[in-house]
């Protein structure tokens, strides 16, 4: 099976070329779940929902259902194939004839879409799998502030740095300015300073990280950001502050020098905070729809903000911020090429965000934003 999934904020559509080349098509809620409106409830108090029969053989068996917007939910013990019609567990909500329903599987959108495409029941195995996703996850994650719990830690003397940042504002006579707070909840300054050219001015003490380290974890922070002065010059002192850091217990570390090993600080802080605050979100998504596809799966590769894709093991947090609009470009400059112009003006209006992108010929690409 070859699948093409773009995840937004409101809808996931999938298209699939089955192994006997019959291209199909699938449209879900992103929130991985299906919606439905009860059509009849026979006297044993089975269900018929008014989409059921178009679904495959029994693949409701096993989701949930709960009334849309109510309280109460209750499990589906069988779909049965010939009718359509639901056995439900007992218990759950009292259900009428033309209420909305919703049904959950627990699974991602994507892997919701793939066993529609492909016809795989719940906790069925899904055949072999070529998959290529893309999301907006990071980004409406970010639109929204709904990142993990971050600290930064950066040379000591610089802590402020995210906060002042520099003097791009978007009103410029503005009297009352208001900038977005940053990304970290906590800011950690570390003792140490590297010269210009990288050679170590204060070493850094070991012990006083591990023990700041210690503390954090104790106070639920889950990821943290590494941007030392000149850390791109020598990645000596962020390499054992990130050591310290897994060590302790954090589990998603972005170091600046690894990131993004170029001349400027805030822009390395801004990076690495980023791809620190989206980190959980992103790699537990991934991780999700890589165990549902199972042993079988053929590949699974990721869009990123520059328009291509990479697998998994490849893929960062900040790779993904603009992956939507990126792809949307490659998309939109293709069919402007096979209906035979090059200039292209593409307008995408999602659930959470409006992307629109001119296309002239030739694909640009800008290194900060």
């Amino acid at each position: 099976w070859q699948i093409w999934i773009d995840t937004g904020g409101t809808f996931t559509d999938c298209i699939a070329v089955a192994p006997d080349g019959r291209v199909l098509n699938r449209k879900v809620l992103s929130s991985g779940a299906l919606r439905d409106r009860v059509e009849a409830i026979d006297e044993a108090g089975r269900v018929r929902l008014c989409g059921g029969s178009s679904l495959p053989a029994g693949f409701l068996t096993g989701f949930r259902l709960s009334l849309l917007g109510g309280d109460g939910v209750i499990e589906i013990v069988d779909h049965d194939a010939a009718t359509g019609a639901l056995t439900l567990a007992t218990g759950g909500p009292l259900l009428e004839v033309g209420q909305a329903v919703e049904l959950r599987s627990g699974e991602e959108a994507p892997l919701l879409a793939t066993r529609l495409i492909t016809g795989t029941q719940l906790g069925g195995d899904l055949p072999p799998v070529a998959m290529r996703l893309a999301t907006t996850r990071g980004t409406n994650a970010l639109l929204e502030r709904r990142g993990s719990k971050t600290v930064h830690f950066i040379t000591a003397g610089f802590e402020d740095l995210l906060a002042i940042g520099d003097q791009h504002r978007p009103d410029l006579f503005a009297l009352r300015i208001e900038k977005p707070a940053p990304l970290p909840e906590a800011v950690v300054g570390v003792e140490e300073r590297l010269s210009a050219d990288g050679f170590v001015i204060d070493g850094l003490d070991s012990d006083v990280v591990a023990d700041t380290v210690g503390g954090l974890r104790r106070d639920g922070f889950e990821s943290a950001s590494i941007a030392l002065l000149h850390g791109h010059r020598n990645s000596q002192h962020e390499e054992v502050v990130e050591k310290l850091l897994f060590e302790g217990g954090v589990h998603h570390v972005a170091r600046s020098s690894a990131l993004s090993p170029f001349q400027g600080l805030l822009r390395r802080s801004q990076t690495a905070a980023t791809d620190a605050y989206l980190g959980p979100v992103i790699s537990g998504y991934l991780r999700a729809v890589q165990d549902g596809l199972g042993s079988d799966v053929v590949s699974l590769q990721v869009m990123t903000s520059a328009g291509g894709l990479v697998g998994t093991e490849s893929f960062r947090a900040m790779d993904s911020l603009l992956s939507g609009p990126a792809g949307g470009v490659v998309g939109a400059a293709m069919a402007g090429r096979e209906a035979g112009s090059n200039a292209v003006i593409a307008f995408d209006m999602g659930g959470t965000s409006t992307d629109v992108s001119r296309f002239d010929g030739d694909f640009e690409y800008v290194f900060n934003h």
